[in-house]
């Protein structure tokens, strides 16, 4: 059976995503949509697709999984869309702004009897893999610390002390979170954060996260 996939969303991730599908055997890249209906067209026109709305290509029986790469303010609306549509999703991360959002995304999936992944693909990076494999295995001993390093390509944005500015720690450094959890195959109990940027003339740090 071939697997029709639609992507909402074709910015740079959901581009990628898109010409990502062309690499799978057995699947086969059938629509995209994206706010900007002239990205649409043009990521259409490159990679073999129709370009439409959400709408319509939720709509489609030819489409049997969606891959979720919007803002991420519109993550938990696309993702809750394509469940209730019976469609599988694949939703780049965040799954939503909040747990709240979030808890709605995974019941909406669960309702529809559809499978959700998050695009957590460090779990499947081989240096990832055989760093819990080592872990596991007892042969490093018993992990008291895990550090991830994590850099992305432009600095924090908005007002200092605001949400904004830790969009590296949502977008990015997510996946240290995640890798910490599945690494060392333990659950968070406390978290602390510091952002600060080094291209930046505002102190350190400029934001402070902790909760518990």
């Amino acid at each position: 059976m071939t697997i029709g996939v639609g992507v909402i969303g074709v910015g740079l991730m959901g581009r990628r995503h898109a010409e990502n599908v062309l690499r799978v055997p057995g699947a086969r890249l059938v629509a995209v949509a994206d706010a900007r209906r002239e990205t649409a067209d043009a990521v259409a026109r490159a990679l073999g697709a129709e370009a439409c709305t959400v709408d319509a290509l939720l709509a489609r029986a030819d489409v049997h999984a969606v891959i979720v790469a919007s803002p991420a303010v519109h993550h938990e609306e696309h993702a809750i869309a394509a469940a209730r549509a019976g469609k599988d999703v694949f939703v780049e991360k965040p799954v939503a702004p909040t747990l709240e959002a979030t808890d709605r995304v995974i019941t909406a999936a669960r309702a529809a009897g559809v499978r959700l992944q998050v695009g957590f693909h460090r779990r499947y990076d081989p240096p990832y893999a055989e760093a819990r494999r080592l872990v596991a295995s007892g042969q490093l001993g018993k992990p008291i610390l895990y550090r991830g390093l994590n850099r992305d390509r432009d600095r924090p944005i908005g007002p200092r002390g605001s949400m904004a500015r830790s969009n590296i720690l949502v977008e990015s450094a997510i996946h240290d979170l995640d890798g910490a959890r599945w690494i060392v195959g333990d659950e968070v109990r406390a978290v602390r954060a510091s952002l600060a940027s080094g291209h930046d003339d505002s102190p350190c740090p400029d934001v402070a996260l902790g909760f518990q």
